[in-house]
């Protein structure tokens, strides 16, 4: 059985894909990339 994390991450990162177009999903990429980055960075 898949952890519920990243299936429940998968679905509603689709059902927003779907209904609020590519441009929300991008910004929300980013702003991921970069927390995860600063995390990196601070330790």
């Amino acid at each position: 059985m898949p952890p519920a994390g990243p299936l429940l991450g998968g679905y509603i990162g689709t059902h927003l894909a779907i209904t609020q177009g590519n441009r929300w999903i991008k910004r929300a990429f980013e702003v991921i990339t970069l927390l995860v980055g600063a995390k990196l960075i601070i330790g």
